[in-house]
């Protein structure tokens, strides 16, 4: 991930269970990060705790909206779009 205060943002990301309820999958920082592997820019939150494990891996769409809510950045995905993510609708 790119280094420095504006190329990431700290981040909650939550999974929406079958049940529909909102699991914490915990807190991390955020960046766009082009992959050139996939020859597609992805929203990558890796967690706070230990700066190693993927929270989210997401490829940005040009469909998708992308709006800030109380000054933070939020994303509501499918779960197609996001990798790894054993949820059925993880949220930014």
């Amino acid at each position: 991930m790119a280094d420095g205060p504006e190329a990431r943002h700290r981040a909650k990301v939550y999974c929406l269970n079958e049940d529909g309820q909102w699991d914490d999958r915990g807190t991390g920082h955020a960046a766009v990060q082009y992959l050139p592997a996939e020859e597609a820019a992805f929203i990558v939150v890796m967690s706070e705790e230990d700066g190693a494990t993927h929270l989210l891996q997401a490829r940005v769409l040009m469909e998708d909206i992308y709006q800030r809510q109380q000054g933070a950045p939020r994303l509501t995905l499918d779960a197609a779009a996001c990798m790894p993510c054993d949820c059925s609708k993880p949220s930014l």
